[in-house]
């Protein structure tokens, strides 16, 4: 999903505004039996990759359970901080990868 915001709500998060300049995603999954042998890594890489080449954007933000932020900052998204979203009792946080716009 797009939005126009630079932060992650439960707007942003279920309504979807094509020209917007921020890719919500909302879930990265791997079968079971591939867990841990870096297939969440090379997907997200190569998913951002595409999406700078294709796509007008700021950045690409995401939430995720505190397990998961070192996968994301592998992946390059950089830890904003706990999450307005809420989903159960665990906190959530957002993490944010900025789209290099090639201008550097």
């Amino acid at each position: 999903m797009r939005s126009q915001g630079d932060e992650l709500t439960h707007e942003t998060m279920s309504t979807h505004d094509p020209d917007g300049v921020t890719l919500c995603v909302h879930s990265v999954c791997v079968r079971e039996d591939m867990r841990r042998k870096g297939v969440a890594l090379k997907m997200l890489k190569a998913y951002l990759q595409y999406v700078q080449a294709t796509t007008p954007l700021k950045s690409v933000r995401l939430i995720c359970k505190s397990g998961l932020i070192p996968l994301y900052e592998k992946a390059g998204f950089q830890l904003v901080g706990p999450s307005s979203v809420v989903h159960g009792q665990d906190p959530w946080f957002e993490c944010a990868y900025v789209v290099d716009d090639g201008d550097e």
